[in-house]
């Protein structure tokens, strides 16, 4: 009788017995060290331009004023042309999580009073005592066209998505998903532009509760070759995806090109599913063991708001920083981890580090019809 098994869990443990057994003892010298400017920004066409700047710092500094720049002055050029020193309007508190630990720091904001316009050039300058001059170039990118969309809704008795979050009820037994296919162009013509495909809830037009955060819905790309080059897969998901475990990961963003575009225009097939908003109210009843209210669910409402589909061309330098998948969704609103020194980064700051770039977006508006039992 001849017995069959799956290679796949070995091959995994004797990949990570070797990643283990690789070790090497590195001696950091902190005494010589010279903190480089960080820039961060991402501009769009008729909006200000706010950047983040601080300085980097080594790993082992725990205060957290150690990226302040406060006496930093930024220099703002159009098409090569001085335009105005940038003024600091505020200081941010960043939050996040590092490698090892989490962290909280200061960061120095630098706003213009010029709206850049679509095909500038923009470049911004930094200069700070006892730091390299740096500084950052960026082209405003022409915003792409939306020219139409298409949705079908299908049903299936398996989810299409399996990432940890997820808001369907389905009391009939099968999962509801929107198929969209939207036709789009690009806004000049030429192969190597970048685009950005993203899907969030539009929560603000939930009347009852007008204060809901945003959610960004996970897509369905495996149907359109177009989004190949999304997949995020790491070398540990590639061994354990053929059925021992999950399968592929599917993200709230996609990131492709326009190499299959055909006269500057091509038809995106995604699909998104757990598209309505669940809102649960919870009642504090008791405490535990450790004297914490213990909150149970008290009312469950289920909300259908419209779908915002965001078309948006990215810059050359923000293509390697999404492809990373280091990013918030909310462009005009950036949040670039500090940079904390040895490490490698991905930065287009001469003399420097950070990433400065430029996005312009098309917006599409789908509505979202009710649940058929609750029609």
């Amino acid at each position: 009788m001849k017995s069959t098994y799956n290679s796949r869990p070995f091959l995994l443990i004797a990949l990570l017995l070797t990643i283990a057994a690789c070790e090497r003892v590195i001696t950091l010298d902190t005494g010589n060290h010279v903190p480089k400017i960080v820039m961060n920004g991402i501009l769009s066409p008729d909006s200000l331009i706010e950047i983040r700047v601080s300085k980097s710092f080594l790993y082992t500094d725990t205060f957290s004023s150690r990226g302040l720049m406060d006496r930093a002055t930024l220099t703002l050029f159009i098409d090569g042309v001085e335009k105005e020193t940038m003024r600091r309007v505020r200081v941010d508190t960043v939050s996040g999580r590092d490698r090892l630990f989490e962290y909280t720091a200061l960061v120095s904001v630098y706003r213009s009073t010029i709206r850049p316009k679509v095909g500038q050039r923009v470049r911004v300058e930094a200069t700070a005592e006892g730091h390299l001059p740096a500084w950052a170039e960026t082209s405003v990118p022409v915003p792409p066209t939306i020219r139409g969309v298409d949705t079908v809704t299908f049903y299936t008795t398996k989810r299409i998505i399996h990432n940890d979050y997820y808001n369907s009820l389905p009391e009939s037994g099968m999962f509801q998903n929107l198929r969209v296919k939207m036709d789009v162009s690009t806004g000049t013509s030429g192969i190597g532009q970048q685009f950005l495909l993203q899907a969030r809830l539009m929560t603000e037009e939930i009347e009852e509760y007008p204060s809901l955060p945003d959610r960004y819905l996970f897509l369905y790309t495996d149907d359109d070759p177009v989004f190949e080059e999304s997949y995020r897969n790491s070398l540990l998901e590639e061994l354990i995806s053929d059925g021992f475990l999950e399968g592929k990961k599917h993200y709230d963003s996609a990131l492709f090109s326009n190499k299959l575009f055909r006269d500057n225009r091509y038809t995106l097939n995604f699909s998104v599913t757990d598209y309505y908003y669940l809102y649960t109210e919870y009642e504090a009843k008791g405490q535990n063991e450790w004297g914490y209210p213990i909150y149970v669910p008290i009312k469950t409402e289920r909300f259908n708001p419209p779908i915002e589909v965001l078309f948006t061309a990215i810059s050359p330098e923000l293509y390697p920083y999404y492809r990373a998948g280091e990013y918030n969704p909310d462009s005009d609103e950036e949040s670039f981890k500090l940079i904390s020194e040895p490490e490698l980064t991905y930065s287009n700051v001469h003399n420097g580090i950070g990433v400065v770039g430029a996005v312009s977006s098309a917006k599409a508006r789908i509505e979202v019809p009710p649940l058929p039992y609750e029609e």
